[in-house]
């Protein structure tokens, strides 16, 4: 979110706000994908297969040439994964390795456009190139494009909307895009080049927030990983604060029961049970201005016990990143600064990548 003009940052920081309130008719499953790891559908081996391309004058993917132009050693193949159709970017290292690689399921933050896949590619926030850095470590990565983003499906859905707004897109946004994270398994799982027991799950921003649902519902992945995202969110000050500041409302009493509801469903405050043991790492800047720290603070102190048996699975870290200046209140600019992952929070999820998928052993 660095760097970009003044109306592009505003969008940006709309969509996170988006995702702190809303209200929308669809539900998240209630319980916990069952599927046994490593199995994968038949109908998900035939059916996953690239963007075919015109018949008449194929086309070059602008997105993929120009991620090529700094990473020429990398492979990227865009594909469409079924059953719902999720566009999606596979990214390894041109090179062909001898046995079967883990892989990476990799959610951005952000909103819609260009700008959700830009991120982590290191085309909008300098520095940052995960899936770039992830393939040339071993894994087999995919980037999508979340709920209503980019090219998703989604972004039709959420057109069909009666009047849509900001409010409707939190459950969906949120959910869906967990939902899609099962099918991006099964891909994986289905692919010959990629090892089934070893795929895990990061989120950056929304993107965490959607690991932090997916971990909910979904038990396949090795590890499960949110860098600057946040729960619980009806209660934290910010949250109240921006309820004030973007839409007239002065506590959280007035919105609606159902709404608070339909949150709360898919927030994982309320639903730590389903979350313990599985590996989670949640990391965050301390200054960061957007995914404040203490929307995860809660979470962690009420998974703790939880993980009694099992301490090494669960890790909350905070890094001194990007400071705000202390003389005055901060623009927007410095703001979006803040919640930039730092080469050290992004090492820091490596090495826990390392340990729980890279070098799991069963």
């Amino acid at each position: 979110m660095m760097l970009l003009k003044e109306t592009g940052m505003v969008r940006m920081m709309g969509v996170t706000i988006a995702l702190l309130l809303a209200a929308c008719s669809q539900t998240i499953p209630g319980k916990a994908t069952e599927a046994v790891p490593g199995k994968a559908t038949e109908a998900v081996k035939e059916q996953a297969m690239p963007i075919p391309e015109s018949p008449v004058t194929p086309a070059k993917d602008p997105f993929i040439e120009e991620v090529l132009k700094i990473s020429p050693d990398l492979s990227i193949e865009k594909v469409v994964i079924p059953p719902r159709g999720i566009p999606a970017y596979v990214v390894m290292m041109r090179a062909k390795a001898a046995d079967r690689k883990p892989a990476v399921v990799l959610l951005h933050g952000g909103e819609a456009g260009e700008s959700d896949k830009r991120q982590t590619f290191g085309l909008q926030w300098p520095g940052l190139h995960w899936p770039q850095e992830l393939a040339r470590m071993g894994y087999c990565v995919v980037c999508t494009d979340g709920w209503a983003c980019g090219e998703h499906p989604g972004v039709a859905e959420a057109q069909a909307m009666q009047k849509p707004s900001l409010f409707d897109k939190l459950i969906p946004r949120l959910a869906e895009t967990a939902k899609d994270s099962s099918s991006v398994y099964d891909y994986l799982a289905a692919r010959p080049d990629v090892d089934p027991g070893r795929i895990a799950l990061v989120g950056i921003s929304a993107g965490a927030m959607s690991t932090f649902v997916a971990a909910m519902t979904e038990n396949r992945f090795t590890t499960y990983v949110a860098v600057n995202g946040g729960c619980d969110f009806l209660n934290s000050a910010w949250t109240k604060k921006l309820f004030y500041m973007l839409k007239g409302i002065g506590s959280i009493e007035q919105i609606p029961a159902e709404v608070q509801e339909r949150i709360r469903s898919i927030d994982p405050m309320y639903h730590v049970e389903k979350i313990a043991p599985k590996p989670l790492l949640m990391i965050h800047g301390q200054h960061d201005q957007l995914a404040v720290p203490v929307f995860t603070q809660g979470l962690y102190e009420k998974l703790v016990p939880l993980y009694k048996d099992h301490p090494d699975r669960l890790e909350r870290k905070e890094f001194d990143a990007f400071p705000p200046p202390t003389n005055r209140s901060p623009d927007i600019t410095e703001v979006l600064m803040t919640h930039v992952p730092t080469p050290g929070m992004t090492q820091y999820f490596y090495d826990w990548l390392d340990k729980w998928t890279k070098n799991r052993v069963e």
